[in-house]
């Protein structure tokens, strides 16, 4: 159970669950919650690499019958956008503003982050639905009935679209104190 919830909290909770709060928030903060579209792309090669294949690489691992291999193929791409925004820190963008070329880099900082979260909901559909529909009417897209692997390729979230800042997707969990 210690290691259940250890898993929760850190690839759930502390990944993905804040991400996707981190970038929903910065987007209603900066842009009215409205997705600034991206110009070109400051980690091309990095997060979009990631992501490019993905639904190839998920299918060779369920192929195979291992559907953990299929699942941290997901978190790779997630674990690769934490690190992106720990590195470019966003908010620091977003108080020099009045910097064209960083308000450039600020709109496809968080274009890049929303389309990891839309590419990871549906790289976790089969997984968790719920979670994953969660994420999409976060992002304001719905479930569609767009193919698996179109919905996993990069540069399919369209800009303009309306966010809603998200709560807690995966409230942590305390351990259960042992019996007296």
């Amino acid at each position: 159970m210690d290691h259940f919830i250890r898993t929760h909290n850190s690839d759930l909770a502390d990944q993905l669950g804040n991400l996707l709060s981190r970038v929903t928030g910065m987007i209603d903060r900066y842009y009215e919650g409205v997705v600034p579209e991206a110009e070109s792309s400051p980690s091309k090669g990095r997060l979009e690499e990631k992501a490019t294949g993905l639904f190839e690489r998920m299918t060779l691992a369920m192929n195979d019958f291992n559907p953990s291999a299929a699942l941290a193929e997901v978190w790779e791409l997630i674990g690769e956008a934490n690190r992106y925004v720990v590195e470019v820190e966003p908010w620091k963008l977003a108080k020099v503003r009045e910097d064209d070329q960083n308000e450039r880099k600020l709109a496809t900082v968080l274009y890049e982050m929303i389309e990891v979260l839309r590419i990871a909901a549906w790289g976790i559909a089969a997984f968790m639905p719920s979670a994953s529909r969660s994420i999409l009417e976060h992002l304001g897209v719905g479930s569609g009935t767009t193919r698996i692997e179109q919905q996993l390729q990069w540069g399919g979230y369209p800009a303009g679209t309306k966010v809603a800042p998200a709560p807690p997707l995966f409230p942590k969990l305390e351990a259960a104190e042992p019996p007296a």
